[in-house]
């Protein structure tokens, strides 16, 4: 395997994780569901004060509309037309109400909808912290091996026949470990980011197998797979 062929691998491996469903949450896309919050909540507290001046407007006329049916100098008939406006004033004001309050129930589930669209964003945003925290310790034993490639690379060149291609398949070898490490982080970056540690185990197991390889080379230190996640 050349090293144009690895570094190539390299770019495509690169384009495909910026191709990929990977989501990514800053801490902007926190303040401004906080903010959305804030402004539900407003809303909410406008639509019951607007409720209120309503209900008591309503009210107002019904009294109104009492006073006017019970004025002692009013006869039979006139009085019935004025208890009609009563009931008329008093249908109103329930219709009123039952508005209202649907109005407010709907602002107050749009509010709790905000709430926890606000929960879930920073839910996300630490689940994406710890996440990166852990793949950037896999990715410097990645690191490490793609130097010793590098160092193995430069000997090839200088070898020949058996020793040539024993050479070309020690690097072909780590260059399969490490391509199935940054798979598997691909695979751990694909998932909903409260879904992240579903793929520990598998990060976890490439990244021992890509060590051991490396333990194998009797110039390069032991190294620990497993990063902790602290």
């Amino acid at each position: 395997m050349s090293f144009g062929k690895w570094t190539m691998s390299l770019a495509v491996a690169g384009l495909a994780i910026s191709a990929g469903c990977e989501k990514q949450v800053t801490q902007n896309d926190v303040e401004s569901d906080r903010e959305e919050v804030r402004e539900e909540q407003e809303e909410t507290e406008q639509a019951r004060r607007d409720a209120q001046a309503a209900i008591n407007e309503e009210e107002r006329e019904t009294e109104q509309a009492r006073r006017e049916a019970f004025k002692p100098n009013l006869d039979e008939e006139d009085r019935q037309d004025a208890l009609d406006v009563v009931r008329e004033e008093q249908r109103e004001t329930e219709a009123v109400r039952e508005e209202v309050t649907d109005k407010i129930r709907e602002e107050q589930r749009e509010t709790a909808e905000a709430q926890r669209e606000a929960q879930k964003t920073e839910e996300e945003l630490a689940a994406q912290t710890a996440r990166d925290v852990y793949i950037q310790k896999v990715e410097t034993h990645i690191t490490e091996a793609e130097q010793r490639v590098e160092t193995l690379e430069a000997q090839a060149e200088s070898l020949e026949g058996e020793a040539h291609d024993k050479m070309e398949a020690q690097i072909d070898k780590l260059q399969a470990a490490i391509d199935d490490v940054e798979e598997q982080i691909d695979e751990m970056k694909s998932v909903e980011l409260l879904q992240w540690k579903t793929e520990m185990d598998d990060v976890a197991e490439a990244a021992k197998r890509l060590a051991a390889l490396l333990e194998n080379e009797a110039d390069v230190q032991p190294l620990n797979a497993t990063p902790d996640l602290q």
